[in-house]
């Protein structure tokens, strides 16, 4: 189940960068909002920096930056997590 859930994160990333596919923000968003509600500690994270900087034409939202590095906190690193997550910012 979690590597459905880090196929998630990874692609919304994808989306948000425009990185191998053609950038779209909302799809990119959708994606790692799913990713999180499942309980990827990564999305949570990913989602927590979007929110507390404002990004991809987001205003900054210091509540949901909040809530979301909350629920990051509150999740346990899914099985090879850590190395994709290492790999972030090739992302």
């Amino acid at each position: 189940e979690h590597d459905h859930e880090l196929a998630t994160w990874a692609l919304g990333k994808l989306y948000l960068a425009g990185n191998t596919v053609d950038q779209d923000v909302p799809r990119g968003l959708e994606l790692l909002h799913r990713g999180a509600e499942r309980g990827h500690r990564a999305a949570c994270q990913t989602l927590a920096e979007i929110y507390a900087q404002g990004q991809f034409g987001l205003p900054p939202d210091p509540e949901a930056a909040r809530r979301w590095t909350a629920r990051a906190e509150r999740e346990s690193p899914a099985a090879g997590e850590s190395a994709v997550t290492a790999a972030d910012s090739a992302l």
